[in-house]
Parts: structure tokens; C-alpha cells; sequence
């Protein structure tokens, strides 16, 4: 008997051995890169962030149907979006930003930049360039807007 259990005993380590092996070798296995062609991606250069908007100032309607949120580029002029959240219909106002909507979603109130090149040519002239604000009813027609 007690040969029958040395025998087993052997068996069976070297079952874990081999267990063992096969575990271990089985991730390496999985390693190996697909025949696909690989991606070529492009390198992060200071040209490719200027290409990156920002979103800034979001806001919700208090009932949760509209939702405003400006986008801009790094420079240049940027654009408020007024977006319904139950049509996925979406407004644009070029140069709108701190957009303020209405307790019953019944209209948006924002203020308007203006075009960068007048705010450089007010900053060479050491002048403060005017903003503007506007008023938009929804269903919208057409963007009423204030004197400067």
C-alpha cells in the first residue's frame, strides 16, 4: 500500500507541475500582437492643442428640457448652444456665453462678445470692447438682440 501511495503522490505533483506550466504559459501565449495593422497615431504637438475647444459654463432648466453650454476654441470666436434635450433640436448663437434660462424654459438670456478682431483693435486703442446681450424665446425665430 504504501507504494501505491508514493506512486500517487508523484502522479499528482507531476500533474501540478504540468498544471503549473500550462497556467503560466498560457498569458504569455495571449501576448502575441494581432495581425492587424497597427494605428499610427499622431504625436501631441503644440499645433494640436490649439485645435482643442473647451466647454464651459453649462446649465439645465430647472424642468431638465433645455441645457446651455458655450463652446470655444483656444482662440478665436466661440458659440453658445442652446440644446433641447427631448427633440435633440440645437440653436446656436455665435460669440454667446453666460447663458441664465427661464424657471419654465420659455426663454434664454445671455450676453454676447464681440468678434475678436474688435476686441484687439479696442485693447491696441486701450479702449474696453462693448458686449452685447440677447434674448431667445423657444421656439425661436429669430435672435432679438440689444444695442451695445
Amino acid at each position: 500500500m504504501p507504494i501505491l501511495h508514493l506512486q500517487a503522490e508523484i502522479v499528482m505533483k507531476k500533474l501540478y507541475l504540468l498544471l503549473l506550466t500550462a497556467g503560466l504559459a498560457l498569458p504569455a501565449l495571449a501576448q502575441r500582437p494581432k495581425t492587424a495593422a497597427p494605428v499610427v497615431k499622431r504625436p501631441l504637438t503644440h499645433q494640436v492643442y490649439d485645435h482643442w475647444k473647451t466647454i464651459d459654463e453649462p446649465s439645465l432648466s430647472p424642468d431638465g428640457t433645455w441645457a446651455a453650454y458655450g463652446i470655444n476654441p483656444q482662440e478665436g470666436d466661440g458659440k453658445l448652444l442652446l440644446h433641447q434635450l427631448k427633440t435633440n433640436r440645437v440653436d446656436s448663437v455665435p460669440r454667446g456665453y453666460q447663458a441664465r434660462l427661464s424657471e419654465d424654459a420659455t426663454y434664454a438670456v445671455f450676453k454676447i462678445k464681440p468678434k475678436l478682431e474688435e476686441t484687439k483693435t479696442a485693447k491696441r486703442k486701450k479702449k474696453k470692447p462693448k458686449t452685447a446681450w440677447g434674448f431667445t424665446p423657444w421656439p425661436r425665430a429669430s435672435l432679438p438682440k440689444s444695442p451695445r
